[in-house]
């Protein structure tokens, strides 16, 4: 609702310049007066073709390639007609309300009619243009600021938590915590992905909830994307193979689990990265990460975070088979649910077999 009292605002605002703009144009140009009424009949014109063009632009930057290519063709019959469509409100509109811009005792000059036409043409473009510059200004400047509020309280929350989780105490103990807690990103995206994140993680304190599948590798990938913005593009390889099947809700941080243990055993950069791959197949999930052995980690203890996990899937619908390797090269952590009602007999499994 701002957004839109902006974009008004904003219409308001260069519809009155326009008329000023004719106005003034006339009152000190003119060899002979024209009637207020023909002002405004010429004014209204060109808003509405102002608000067209502005309105082509905001979909053209806005939405999806599709309706970009179906706007861009209809803008550019609304551009090869131009010269008919004014002709049209001009001799044929305008006079039947009452409105004669033009002397029926002159003879025609189309060249310079013509002429004029894209002359006014043009120059909407540019006020559309402009138009659109001030709103994206205006409205990064919005975002940023509200983006900045909700950090600021997602923080102080995250802070003042209790970390009851084996998840949540390595992230923050974790160099990587620091861009969560304290760093300021520049990029918007990367603002979202930290507010998104903060907010799973205080949703990650109430035990026992569950998420859809969607929802949770939402935050698997927003969970990446804030590595690969913390370490490189290349620290984190991520592969996903998904039936679209739908399944069981899943125990809240399920899929972020194997990720966070790789990175706390991992060196993690473009020249060490991760290996997540996730499998979703007949409503069998399967997870296995890989990461490059830091010597430094490998002697840190995972014993309760695996049990925090399998007390995790235990009040699932799921069964699950874990192992976890190391050496002094890899770590490796493969994780496999099968639900434990099969979709169509409705038998309970007793084992995984």
């Amino acid at each position: 609702m701002k957004n839109a009292r902006i974009r008004v605002l904003m219409h308001l605002i260069i519809a009155a310049f326009i008329f000023l703009w004719n106005y003034f144009l006339n009152y000190f140009y003119a060899q002979e007066e024209i009637p207020l009424l023909h002002i405004i009949a010429i004014s209204s014109v060109y808003i509405l073709f102002y608000l067209a063009i502005s309105i082509f632009l905001e979909i053209l930057f806005k939405n999806p390639n599709l309706i970009r290519a179906i706007v861009f063709l209809s803008y550019l019959i609304f551009a090869w007609n131009i010269t008919w469509i004014i002709q049209e409100i001009i001799y044929s509109i305008l006079p039947e309300i009452g409105i004669v811009l033009f002397n029926s005792n002159v003879p025609r000059n189309d060249t310079l009619f013509h002429y004029r036409i894209w002359d006014a043409f043009i120059s909407l473009h540019i006020i559309a243009l402009i138009y659109y510059v001030i709103l994206r200004f205006v409205m990064y400047y919005l975002e940023t600021k509200n983006l900045q509020k909700e950090l600021a309280i997602k923080r102080e929350r995250a802070e003042d938590m209790k970390y009851t989780s084996h998840f949540m105490k390595n992230i923050f103990s974790e160099s990587f915590g620091q861009i969560l807690l304290n760093n300021e990103p520049k990029d918007t995206r990367t603002k979202m992905d930290i507010i998104e994140f903060l907010g799973y993680i205080l949703e990650l304190e109430e035990l026992g909830k569950k998420d859809s599948w969607g929802y949770s590798l939402d935050k698997l990938q927003c969970f990446i994307r804030l590595l690969r913005a913390h370490y490189g593009t290349e620290s984190v390889v991520f592969n996903l193979i998904n039936d679209g099947r739908e399944i069981n809700q899943l125990p809240r941080g399920l899929l972020l689990f194997p990720l966070e243990n790789c990175l706390k055993h991992a060196y993690i950069s473009p020249d060490y990265p991760i290996n997540y791959k996730l499998i979703k197949e007949n409503c069998t999930i399967e997870i296995e990460c890989t990461s490059t052995t830091n010597h430094l980690k490998i002697k840190e203890k995972s014993g309760n975070g695996f049990l925090f996990l399998k007390e995790k899937i235990n009040s699932s619908d799921y069964l699950h088979i874990m192992e976890n390797t190391s050496n002094l090269k890899d770590y490796t952590l493969y994780l496999k649910l099968t639900p434990k009602y099969d979709a169509k007999t409705k038998i309970q499994y007793s084992s995984l077999g």
